[in-house]
């Protein structure tokens, strides 16, 4: 059975009222669990021939590709189970598609679904959100004040009122949702002042080329590092030079559309070889300090940090301070409302 096989079928919607998602890993495995929300009963019907009252649990051939377990949580939500082999996952997929079903990560929200059926374990719709924090944060370190969020919530006297939140409350919000989804730090420096040993330093991995030849970086290197917990997009940019060299042109204006996005913007500079030119620079930072002519690191009355990338000497204390910029420890250690990004229309 499949859902092009069934003539009482009505018309296939041009909008999507059925989303699925994957809720386990892309892997191989014994068993997959593959979540429907929506209006989930006729495509239940035609992908499997039942469709299981809420709360019941039953057997059953997935569209005589596979023989799983559907477990029926509520009237918009259930789970199908059949075996974790890719190539089942994938005709299931097409299977679905023909059904008119929508894939989506967990966190597509409620611009097509309300919120909650994606979470019916929460009991209303801010802890559903809270939730989808949780499953989306990039870093580790935003699950404790999530929870913590989640508990404040479901203690709250009046669940139904809007909670009154101020500005301070917006601000912090939007800086610890830097937990969930990671800001972006652009580095721009001359050519050889070493942006890409920073990022292999800070990341701990050779993932940028490093030398001593000028411009050997002509495309901008993207690395997700962690800082001192707090999970970011590190953007190595090519040097900043006059060229004449259509490649790197190119690669200078990538490097200025990425400062006008970054979040944080590093200046990075070495002995004797200047700043660069940017219309925005957050912090100024000292590189090759460790060399011959380290005394001129001692000179430079504009750096705020004196590192030493080839040798690790001060990178601890510039992550440190990356991180404190970025997520201070008084938003971490704040006990009010987090608010999340979505919620701030509703409630201000």
């Amino acid at each position: 059975m499949t859902c092009g096989d069934d003539d009482d079928a009505p018309v296939r919607r041009k909008r999507a009222t059925v989303a699925s998602t994957w809720t386990t890993m892309s892997v191989p495995g014994p068993i997959a669990v593959l979540q429907l929300v929506g209006e989930i009963e006729p495509v239940l019907k035609r992908m499997t021939g039942r469709v299981p009252d809420p709360g019941e649990v039953v057997l059953a051939s997935f569209a005589e590709i596979d023989t799983g377990v559907i477990a029926r949580v509520n009237s918009r939500v259930a789970l199908l189970m059949p075996h974790g082999g890719l190539r089942i996952r994938e005709r299931l997929e097409s299977a679905l598609v023909e059904c008119g079903v929508m894939y989506a990560e967990p966190s597509f929200g409620a611009e097509m679904l309300p919120i909650s059926d994606m979470y019916p374990e929460a009991e209303d719709e801010a802890e559903a959100r809270v939730l989808e924090a949780i499953a989306r944060a990039a870093s580790p370190m935003a699950v404790a004040p999530l929870l913590r969020e989640a508990a404040r919530i479901a203690t709250r006297d009046d669940k139904t009122t809007p909670e009154p939140i101020t500005t301070d409350d917006i601000l912090r919000g939007e800086r610890l949702w830097r937990m969930v989804e990671p800001a972006r730090i652009a580095v721009i420096g001359r050519t050889n002042a070493g942006k890409s040993s920073l990022l292999n330093r800070v990341s701990g991995y050779d993932l940028a080329l490093s030398g001593p030849e000028p411009g050997l970086t002509r495309d901008a290197v993207a690395a997700r590092v962690e800082l001192s917990g707090l999970v970011v997009d590190w953007f190595d940019t090519p040097g900043l030079r006059g060229t004449a060299d259509p490649a790197e042109r190119e690669a200078v204006t990538i490097s200025q559309s990425l400062v006008q996005s970054a979040d944080l913007v590093i200046a990075l500079a070495e002995p004797g070889g200047g700043w660069p030119d940017a219309p925005r620079i957050d912090l100024r930072v000292l590189n090759k300090c460790d060399l011959p002519n380290a005394e001129r690191c001692a000179e430079s009355t504009q750096a705020q940090f004196r590192v030493s990338a080839r040798k690790g000497d001060g990178i601890e204390a510039l992550v440190a301070h990356l991180r404190e910029m970025l997520l201070p420890q008084a938003d971490l250690d704040h006990r009010g409302p987090w608010v999340l990004p979505r919620d701030t229309a509703a409630n201000w």
